[in-house]
């Protein structure tokens, strides 16, 4: 450590476009969690959505539908897809299919509960105009969104911010309109070349 040094930190996504805002919510109660399932957090999460968070969710929303999309998801969760609860474990989609994926549903969740690093689903979901639920470690390094996406570390707080995007349609594009134009002030193509471009004069070497 360099107790003086000039520290700076970029975040490492940007869109080269983003879809105008949706007049209306998705007229389905669809919500999608995406995650590499080699990866244990996101098999944690997963496990917490199906086993606790969900059944509270349908509780409040009889029609809500989960999607669970992403490589590597073991037996466990795969045994887990159950029509009758409104559950389908999908497994690998490729990118067309996954952005399909993206526009069908009504929110996206990321109810991470360890894990380190930027969570792109979450920069990756606002992108693409849904709202997101997450808790304080999906949001680890992202807090210039704090104010785009709904934040919940307990399960029935978490399971009731979902229900309320499923069923408040006027809340739900407010969700939906401030985390896209939060994307479009800080994630373009421009301003992560600004970004690096202030940073060249502190290159060494």
């Amino acid at each position: 450590m360099v107790p003086k040094a000039d520290a700076r930190s970029v975040i490492p996504y940007f869109f080269e476009e983003t879809p105008p805002p949706d007049a209306s919510p998705p007229d389905a109660q669809g919500i999608l969690f995406i995650g590499n399932f080699r990866h244990p957090p996101n098999v944690d999460a997963a496990e917490w959505l199906i086993q606790t968070i969900w059944p509270e969710i349908r509780r409040h929303c009889p029609a809500a539908t989960l999607r669970v999309v992403g490589s590597g998801i073991p037996a466990s969760i795969r045994q887990r897809s159950d029509a009758e609860a409104g559950i389908d474990i999908s497994g690998w989609l490729p990118d067309e299919a996954l952005a399909a994926a993206y526009r069908s549903c009504r929110v996206a969740v990321v109810p991470l509960r360890f894990g380190a690093g930027i969570k792109h689903k979450v920069v990756a979901a606002l992108a693409v105009g849904r709202p997101v639920v997450t808790t304080r470690v999906g949001m680890q390094g992202l807090a210039c969104l704090n104010d785009s996406v709904c934040v919940a570390d307990n399960d029935m707080e978490f399971a009731m911010m979902a229900a309320q995007l499923l069923t408040d349609d006027a809340y739900w594009l407010l969700q939906a309109g401030t985390g896209l134009e939060a994307i479009r002030s800080r994630f373009t193509a421009d301003i992560m070349a600004s970004a690096f471009d202030e940073l060249e004069p502190l290159r060494i070497g």
